[in-house]
Order: structure tokens, then sequence, then C-alpha cells
């Protein structure tokens, strides 16, 4: 190769080299500017202003609050005194009267069973019959120290006779025999052994009128106890309240201590509340001075201790209607194992 063609070959590739660049960089600028231009087309996004209302507030400083607090909590009322009648005496339930029927209220003193009274009936005439055999063994006692009375006084003369003829004998001692003498000395000392048969007689007397007249009070309180026995014999209400339940009905034969039936009294009642003891803590650092003075620091028992505190009760079906009650007192010690409250009772008077 000449030396000629060298230099064209050289100049050609050169100008090849150069002319790829400048066909790089023309379809770079191309591609650029036809993304600006894509850019240009898109419509920028609209800004819209806020509608919403910004709140206004106002700051101050907070102040302790010495109002009441209301707490709600849920509860079941229970009745406050729930009594179960019992037969106190044995027999045959003779009548069962209507109001003895579960669910019936009924009034103090109103009648509900009647048991056989006739086995009472005839315990009282044995005994008042008793009474008077023991008033009579006491006249008779009574007759007989007033005559041994007056024997004693009659055995006493006597004795001052007999004692008044030795006296005499003893100054005739010259005169008189020995056995004259002797004869003196037995009727004095046979006077004087019946005086003193005579005191003690009346001493027994006297004695057996304490043991009769104690006869004579036994009879007479088994006596009033047969009374006593023969009342109980018909079973009245103890109070105002309800008959909620009936064990008897006529003809049953009941024993003594025999459940007759199960009676509720209405007079109060209760309401049965568990409280958080986060609940009882804000009750007893807020309640009132106790009026039973049992000062927390110094007395144990104040951990038993409920401050009384007044309690508004309603039913969530009716809350116009509302009752009066005071927190009184825990139900039993401890805490629900369930629900980890201590149960307390509250007390309605009304």
């Amino acid at each position: 190769m000449t030396e000629n063609s060298y230099s064209t070959q050289v100049e050609h590739t050169t100008a090849w080299t150069i002319a790829k660049y400048i066909i790089s960089a023309v379809v770079i600028g191309l591609g650029g500017a036809a993304l600006m231009f894509l850019v240009s087309l898109a419509k920028p996004p609209e800004t819209q202003k806020s509608t919403a209302l910004i709140q206004q507030v106002d700051t101050t400083e907070i102040q302790p609050y010495a109002g009441l607090l209301d707490m709600v909590t849920t509860g079941v009322v229970v009745p406050h005194r729930e009594i179960k009648l019992a037969s106190e005496v044995g027999g045959k339930v003779l009548k069962k009267y209507p109001a003895c029927e579960s669910g019936n209220f009924v009034s103090k003193g109103e009648k509900l069973v009647d048991i056989d009274p006739e086995e009472y009936k005839l315990d009282i005439k044995t005994l008042e019959a008793e009474v008077v055999q023991s008033e009579k063994r006491i006249d008779e006692n009574l007759q007989q120290i007033a005559g041994e009375e007056r024997n004693i006084a009659l055995a006493r003369v006597d004795l001052d006779l007999q004692q008044k003829e030795m006296q005499r004998n003893q100054r005739l001692s010259g005169v008189l025999s020995q056995t004259e003498m002797d004869q003196s000395q037995r009727s004095l000392n046979s006077a004087q052994t019946q005086l003193t048969n005579r005191e003690s007689n009346l001493a027994t007397l006297k004695a057996g009128t304490s043991r009769l007249r104690a006869a004579l009070k036994l009879s007479e309180r088994q006596l009033d106890k047969a009374k006593l026995n023969l009342r109980r014999t018909t079973i009245v209400a103890p109070d105002d309240g309800v008959i909620v339940r009936e064990m008897v009905q006529e003809g049953d034969y009941v024993s003594k201590g025999t459940q007759i039936a199960t009676f509720e009294d209405t007079k109060l009642a209760e309401v049965l509340c568990n409280l958080t003891p986060s609940e009882l803590k804000w009750i007893r650092e807020n309640a009132k001075s106790d009026p039973d003075g049992i000062d927390p620091d110094q007395n144990p028992i104040s951990v038993y201790h409920l401050p009384k505190t007044d309690v508004t009760i309603f039913d969530p079906a009716n809350p116009e209607i509302t009752w009066q009650g005071v927190l009184e007192r825990f139900d039993g010690i401890g805490r629900d194992e369930i629900t980890k409250t201590i149960p307390c009772r509250i007390v309605v008077s009304k």
C-alpha cells in the first residue's frame, strides 16, 4: 500500500467516528426535547383550599372538684329477714288456713296452721287437778302445824306442873318414900320427853310445808308450760310479710321442730351489690365523719367497717321510681372469686 492510500483511510475512519458522536448527541437532544414537550402538555394539579374549621379552644387552670360523684352498679334484692317457721309441739295438722300458701301476704298474728290440741288440753286438766291436790296438802299441813303448836303449849304447861310437883316433893323428901320420889321424877321426865317430841314434830311439819309449797310451784310451772304448748298448737305469722314456701298439708303429722313454712319480713329490704376495691377506697376516703367513732388508725376492726353512705336505688325498666337506702356493711369477708369484687349490702328502710 502506498503512503497516500494509508493517509486517506485514516482520515476516513476519523470522520466516521466524529459523525457517530454527532448523531448520538442529536438523538439524545431530540429525546430530551420530546420529553420536555410531553411534560409541558400535562396539566398541573389543582390546589383546593381546606374547608375544615379550626377548633378554637380556651385554656384554664384545673380546679379541684368538691361535688358529688355518682357511682352506678347493679345489685339484687334479697330479704332482710327470712324466718323458717317450725312447729314447737308435735301432733297432727288439723287445719291449714288459706293464708298459708306460697306468695300470700300475711299480717302479724294471722293464723296459718292448727295442730290437734286435744292431748294438750288433757295435760292441762291433769295438772290443774295436781295443783288442787297440792294446795289441799298444804292446807292439811298448816292445820297439823296449828294443832301441834297447841299440843306444845299444853306440854309446856304439863312440864311446868311436873317441875313444881318435883320441887314440893324435894322439900318433903324426909316424909315421902323413895318410891314416891322416883315416881315424881319419872313424871317430870315424861313431860320433858313429850314436849321434845311435840317440838320435833312441829319442825318436821314446817319443813314439810316448804316441800309441799315447792311441789305446788312445780305443778303450777308444769301447768303454765301445758297452757303454752296449747297456745303453740296454733301457728301464726310472726310479722307482716310474705309466705315464700310451704312444707305441710292437712293431715300430716309433725314433730317438734318440723318446718312448716318459710316467711320473709317485708318491713325492710336489702340489696346485695359488688363494689371494686377502688370504689370502696373512694367511699372510705370521701365519707362523712364516722358516727360510730371508729378510728381506722387506732382500731384494727376498722377493716371490717364500712362508712354508712346514702344510696339511690332504681329499676332500669322504670328509672323514675326510686328508693332511698344506706350502704351499711360487707356481705361476708373476702372477694368474689370470679369478679374480684367485694360483696356489700344496702339496707332499704322503706
